[in-house]
């Protein structure tokens, strides 16, 4: 469901929840990740059109030694336009998120 970005590129993981900032410019987006150095988090993508924000988030996976601990990790994204009345949309899942407030 996913667009590639870029060969070698990170694979996206879901998006767990949302924030807006209150003049809705920006999000908190939060999505799980191992720990280092087994994987990391790679960056959320944005983006935007009058009607949806798709958010894309991205885990990176490294060469260490692995367990099945995972941990919420929190990004912060600035958008172009408030977020409004706009759906936000998980680029991974094609899912809406929720939007806290």
């Amino acid at each position: 469901m996913y667009r590639e970005v870029g060969p070698g590129a990170p694979p996206p993981v879901a998006i767990e929840r949302v924030w807006p900032s209150g003049d809705g410019l920006v999000l908190d987006v939060t999505y799980m990740v191992g720990v280092r150095p087994c994987s990391w988090p790679a960056g959320v993508t944005v983006e935007e059109t009058a009607t949806e924000v798709r958010l894309t988030a991205r885990m990176g996976h490294g060469d260490g030694t692995c367990t099945s601990q995972a941990i919420p990790h929190t990004e912060r994204v600035a958008l172009a336009a408030p977020l409004g009345t706009r759906t936000v949309v998980d680029e991974t899942t094609g899912r809406e998120v929720p939007v806290r407030q």
